[in-house]
């Protein structure tokens, strides 16, 4: 009640901080006991709940555009680690990034590109499989359990790719382990299933939480000179120091992709899985929120006979997996949550009323719908909500979900997110 009464935006926000962190505890301690339950049942023979057949949810469609295909036969996916557009210099920050520039300027630039989670044990998952992490129903950062739609194992990039004839390799340092080693703890619990298809590199000796590790894991024949080839590289990097090392990797495989003469064939992107706040919502962390510093990640892509753009459309982290199956035109009987941006690569708009989904899947939960300029945020706990109206508030400081001429907007945005958490079982 007190926090509904207070009304400005800093201090609403700050109250509903505090209270989450302070039930966290018992939030955390609630959904691993509902793990071990879970669990009990399964050992003892008993079906589980989530067990029970429930309808797919309506955010699903055919990944292909009408665009058609794209002369391409390989591809070279840059995954970094808690990156802000804001430290990529085509974004016209002050950042300096010489080789990322250099490998990019002439592709696509994403001005709103969204991760579908502001935590990396969400979006990664979300991003390879292309669905949201509530549609996979989350328990907590070390499992995933997945729904009827998705038995016996979901359709993945790495699955997809490699039946498909290509040679999927993923260069990893030792924290990313746990996403694509089958001998982790989440073997058993579907998590491991998205990431399969890949050959694993992983990197060994020195530190791990940085980009040299990275560098030590590659090598110049992870280019093929001929055949169709995926590689995805994760760098970890969270210090922003540590960004020139990052250019500096990613202008060397670049240099290789040129090199072993695949540049007019292979398609670049480089992006993040989430961002990061300094401060600007009263925070120094990531995983916390929906707030745009946290949701929004650098997006570059460059196909192959494609011209420079620059496109204001939100997209999501979840369109990744659809833009490269319309790319490559590959088979599949999968849909997914995403929708192909190709048609925007190659120069056409992008439908601008499309929903978009942010989760923050942390001590305070919450979860934001973003359609056009308009973006409204439910904590999950408080069932607080806020209203922005990007256009005129891109900082996100001034909560109009009590503004006359919002109301119609922030009744449709309320319902449509209704709907999405109503078919995931969250409501």
């Amino acid at each position: 009640a007190y926090v509904g009464s207070v009304h400005t935006v800093t201090q609403r926000f700050t109250l509903e901080l505090i209270r989450h962190e302070l039930i966290g505890v018992v939030t955390t301690n609630r959904r691993r006991l509902g793990w071990i339950r879970r669990r009990w049942r399964i050992v003892r023979g008993r079906p589980s709940s989530t067990t029970v057949p429930r309808p797919r949810p309506s955010t699903f469609a055919e990944p292909r555009s009408t665009t058609g295909e794209v002369g391409a036969q390989g591809a070279v996916l840059f995954l970094l680690d808690m990156k802000r557009p804001a430290d990529i210099g085509l974004y016209g920050r002050h950042q300096r990034t010489p080789g990322i520039d250099g490998c990019f300027g002439d592709g696509a630039r994403f001005t709103r590109a969204y991760s579908p989670a502001t935590n990396t044990f969400y979006a990664y998952p979300a991003l390879y499989s292309s669905t949201y992490p509530s549609t996979r129903n989350h328990g907590n950062n070390w499992r995933t359990e997945e729904p009827d739609w998705f038995e016996p194992a979901p359709q993945a990039l790495g699955a997809i790719f490699k039946h498909a004839g290509f040679a999927p390799v993923a260069l990893i340092n030792q924290w990313y382990r746990i996403f694509f080693e089958s001998e982790t703890r989440i073997n058993d619990d579907g998590l491991s299933q998205i990431f399969r298809g890949f050959q694993v590199r992983l990197e060994s000796g020195g530190p791990a939480d940085s980009p040299e590790a990275i560098g030590r894991a590659y090598s110049p024949d992870s280019i093929p000179a001929h055949g169709r080839f995926l590689l995805v590289v994760h760098v970890v990097s969270h210090r922003p120091e540590e960004i020139p090392e990052v250019d500096q990797l990613v202008e060397r495989i670049c240099r290789d992709v040129a090199a072993a003469g695949r540049a007019s064939d292979t398609v670049l992107l480089l992006t993040a899985d989430h961002g990061v706040q300094y401060g600007e919502h009263g925070r120094q962390t990531y995983g916390r929120t929906t707030f745009n510093e946290e949701a929004l990640v650098p997006l570059l892509v460059r196909v192959p006979g494609a011209t420079p753009q620059v496109v204001d459309t939100p997209v999501s982290g979840l369109d990744h997996l659809p833009t490269l199956i319309d790319i490559f035109d590959l088979p599949t009987e999968t849909s997914f949550e995403g929708r192909s941006y190709l048609p925007a690569l190659l120069g056409e708009q992008l439908p601008p009323d499309r929903a978009i989904f942010v989760e923050a899947r942390s001590k305070a939960p919450s979860i934001a719908i973003i359609k056009g300029d308009t973006k409204l945020i439910r904590w999950e706990e408080t069932g607080a909500v806020a209203l922005f109206d990007l256009a005129l508030d891109p900082g996100e400081t001034r909560n109009r979900i009590d503004d006359d001429d919002y109301q119609t907007v922030a009744s449709e945005l309320l319902s449509e997110l209704t709907r999405f958490l109503a078919q995931r079982g969250q409501l």
